[in-house]
């Protein structure tokens, strides 16, 4: 629910512009209360965690940081200090769980949820993205330092050439969902060569024509020609 509702806000506030402004900020702030209200946020010494979902206890790093990039968006847009607070702790407590490799896990142990490990470049992606945008702003040392170990971590073991890989082990298959996400890093991070390079191969192995995106491609040159609108379609034309 949380990482849904910051896409739809964020795509409110993209078209704020062709909207009514009072209309979009009691929407976002709307938005923003259900994900802090009823989804709920964990806070720890180290720093907060805006949670996935009601009743969702786990410490989704991803989501809470994508979350983060949104509040401080909406807190300069409509001078909501108390959003850019909020984001600076969702990005300390991800920089405070950062693997000593620069990876992140997706779920720190929290509670009674043991870790789980599964590192893959769309959310990593997320987190770097959201990581760059607060820290924009915010200029803490500790989060730039993670940035650059995140990205590097990123460049060695979830990108071949020029695709993303399906985990650190695995390249295939490739999801179209995991090329998107992969551009987006590259562009807010300033990597426009690596950028252009992941734009070309989704381009090639990816599109059907017609503004449409496969959903998946195989080693074998197979692909599933599904397209689906809530990952594949919008973040592949986002672009």
């Amino acid at each position: 629910m949380t990482i849904t509702t910051t896409i739809v806000l964020e795509g409110m506030m993209n078209a704020i512009h062709l909207l009514d402004r009072q209309a979009v900020a009691e929407r976002v702030e709307s938005g923003i209360r259900f994900m802090v209200e009823e989804c709920g946020v964990a806070e720890l010494p180290e720093g907060d965690c805006i949670l996935y979902g009601p009743g969702d206890t786990r410490l989704i790093l991803n989501a809470s940081v994508a979350a983060a990039a949104l509040l401080q968006r909406a807190a300069l847009v409509f001078g909501r200090d108390d959003y850019s607070a909020l984001a600076a702790r969702a990005v300390a407590l991800a920089a405070h769980n950062q693997n000593p490799d620069g990876s992140w896990y997706y779920s720190p142990a929290y509670r009674e949820h043991p870790d789980d490990t599964i590192i893959d470049g769309r959310h990593t992606g997320y987190i770097l993205e959201g990581l760059i945008k607060v820290n924009a702003e915010l200029g803490d040392a500790r989060v730039a330092e993670a940035i650059e170990r995140g990205w590097a971590y990123s460049k060695a073991h979830l990108i071949e050439d020029d695709k993303p890989r399906w985990s650190p082990d695995q390249t295939w298959p490739v999801d179209a969902h995991d090329v998107a996400q992969a551009i987006m890093t590259a562009l807010v991070y300033g990597d426009h060569d690596l950028a252009r390079q992941h734009m070309a191969f989704a381009m090639d192995s990816f599109y059907a024509g017609e503004g449409q995106f496969r959903y998946k491609a195989f080693e074998n040159g197979d692909s599933n020609n599904a397209v689906f609108i809530r990952w594949t379609q919008l973040r592949c034309t986002r672009q």
